[in-house]
């Protein structure tokens, strides 16, 4: 897909405003400093306001032109999530990149307040939730972007018999379903806005040193600046806004695995997730 009469790479950074999600520390915090450092306007979304806090005064402490905002919520709490959303709304009328960034990986099963398991529950429907209702936003300010943090390790199904893992929980296989569901989201929702101006599209950050990957791999990983390239890249590049419904390493389009190819699983993950977070694509 090209689109047209896109913003030059002058306007944007005058003029952008991005949401990051997971922002207060590790890639999302390096992506933050990244785009505010070329003059887009960051709102840092973090779990708690003593985190986001934080991280906004770090990145002001080295340059105070930066101009940062700070939203919270959990995002394994879905009236948190709708709450910070409609805050944006209210606020920032001017968002026009939203970088679903935040994720978790749990060595033990655990479940969010509705009984969901907590690595789905963050790391998929959270985008999902959030994306669903910033969408006629972004859609009032397009060209946008939509940018999904996924992974090299997604796996090759959704265990829809088992969609918890309650028989089966591994931390790995949870993380691995999940990155797998923000790739079949990505495709799907690029599908659903392709005859708009809105560019959806996913990635694989790198082996980064970050809480998470010391979670669940342990050893150390490239630097958080790395980690951070490629979603600039996507952010702040003509590439980013010319092509949706792609997966990029290392900047680069690439393949995914065949499961996240296949129509049927993406529709009957799209229709879970609608039921389970009770928001509906605004066609």
């Amino acid at each position: 897909m090209y689109i047209d009469s896109v913003q030059s790479m002058e306007e944007q950074t005058r003029h952008g405003k991005v949401l990051i999600t997971g922002a207060t520390d590790g890639i999302g915090f390096a992506a933050a400093q990244g785009m505010a450092s070329q003059g887009y306007s960051v709102i840092l979304h973090g779990r708690n306001e003593e985190k986001v806090s934080n991280a906004i005064h770090k990145l002001a402490s080295r340059d105070a032109s930066y101009s940062l905002y700070g939203v919270h919520a959990d995002l394994s709490r879905p009236e948190e999530v709708e709450a910070m959303a409609e805050e944006i709304l209210r606020n920032h009328p001017d968002l026009s990149i939203l970088i679903n960034n935040a994720g978790v990986f749990m060595n033990a099963y655990q479940e969010d307040g509705r009984g969901l398991e907590m690595t789905f529950s963050v790391n998929h429907l959270a985008y999902f939730h959030l994306t669903l209702w910033l969408l006629p936003l972004l859609r009032k300010n397009a060209p946008a972007r939509i940018i999904n943090v996924s992974s090299m390790a997604h796996g090759n199904t959704i265990h829809f018999d088992d969609l918890n893992l309650k028989k089966r929980f591994s931390g790995y296989e949870a993380y691995s379903q999940s990155k797998l569901a923000n790739i079949l989201f990505t495709y799907s929702l690029a599908e659903k806005l392709m005859e708009e101006k809105i560019a959806v599209n996913c990635l694989h950050p790198g082996v980064i040193n970050t809480k998470l990957l010391r979670a669940g791999w342990g050893g150390m990983g490239s630097s958080l600046e790395k980690g951070a390239a490629t979603i600039l890249y996507l952010a702040m590049y003509d590439e980013g806004i010319h092509q949706t419904g792609k997966y990029y390493s290392n900047k680069k389009a690439t393949q995914t695995s065949g499961e996240s190819y296949n129509k049927a699983t993406a529709q009957k993950l799209w229709e879970i997730s609608e039921n389970l977070t009770g928001i509906k694509f605004p066609g």
